[in-house]
């Protein structure tokens, strides 16, 4: 089979083709998707039989080698020079590569930096982050909002250049809807920044994958110790001294299909600390190192539940 016009993709469920010349998109079994997935990462040697799915679907016009777009035009292509000059609303600032985590699932670790950097001591200086405020100063004249956030590694490690940058926008972007954010392993929130964030108004978002056993399965320092202990207490103190501020917390959580999703569920369920606070999940990825993610029937079973009572 010549490689088709196609992009695969897969849900914990089920396993699909959008085809680009039908505009479809078009259920597969696993069989299929695997044969498909080699077939376009050029991995098909030929040796293997096409599955008889597959054919039956290019005998019905699907999975055809050439495109029949020619051109794909959006009607505001000939304003991207405007945009970009004129209505950036966003800006995200790679404070710093250093971090005090040493996730196991996270790109930046040592044992998995084949395609990407590693942590390290680098730091933005002050002169860098200043031209980038002024970049997004002088190309948002028509943007009402703007937005500034801060990115790491682990951020709170450079808070002095946090609030410089904050105070520096402030004056800056004067008269604008200006907002901040900032995500964080929240190990290093002390009182002097949990006020600081609260009288500056910047969106905060804490990592935490789940119950102690779990999250310290992944989350660890850079000794191996454990982070759960730490991040409660912090987010604890934060409620104590800022409870207004808390109630706009949002919690990060990587779920791990490998986990019973009942036990990672169980830490919103038991106790107070994250009572009513919003939680931002994502699935694990591991595309860095080739493996697959698998989803157990169960695991996939307890989460499309606890989807069907969300909307209830």
């Amino acid at each position: 089979m010549e490689t088709p016009f196609i992009q695969v993709f897969r849900t914990p469920n089920s396993c699909y083709f959008l085809d680009v010349n039908k505009n479809e998109l078009v259920p597969v079994s696993r069989a299929s998707f695997h044969y498909l997935c080699a077939l376009l990462s050029g991995k098909d040697d030929g040796e293997e039989p096409v599955p008889q799915e597959l054919h039956e679907l290019h005998a019905q016009g699907y999975l055809a080698s050439e495109s029949a777009v020619k051109e794909v035009r959006h009607p505001y292509t000939k304003f991207i020079g405007t945009f970009l000059d004129r209505k950036l609303a966003k800006i995200t600032l790679q404070l710093t590569q250093n971090c005090n985590f040493r996730c196991k699932y996270c790109i930046y670790s040592e044992e998995h930096n084949v395609r990407q950097r590693s942590h390290s001591t680098e730091h933005m200086s002050w002169e860098v982050a200043k031209k980038a405020v002024d970049f997004l100063w002088s190309h948002s004249v028509d943007s009402k909002s703007v937005n500034v956030g801060f990115y790491g590694g682990e951020p709170l490690l450079e808070f002095p250049l946090i609030r410089r940058v904050v105070e520096y926008c402030e004056e800056r972007f004067y008269g604008k809807d200006l907002t901040f954010t900032i995500t964080t392993n929240g190990t290093l929130l002390s009182d002097e920044i949990i006020h600081y964030f609260e009288a500056h108004d910047i969106s905060l978002m804490i990592s935490l994958d789940g119950p102690k056993e779990i999250n310290d399965k992944n989350r660890v320092y850079a000794d191996g110790r454990g982070t759960y202990d730490v991040v409660m207490e912090r987010i604890a103190r934060l409620k104590v001294i800022a409870p207004e501020y808390a109630k706009r917390l949002q919690i990060s959580m990587v779920m791990d299909p490998e986990n019973d999703f009942d036990c990672i569920n169980a830490i919103y369920l038991e106790g107070d600390t994250l009572d009513r606070m919003g939680i931002m999940p994502s699935i694990v990825d591991r595309d860095y190192d080739g493996d697959e993610v698998a989803f157990s029937e169960e695991y996939t079973w307890k989460y499309e539940y606890q989807r069907f009572l969300a909307v209830l």
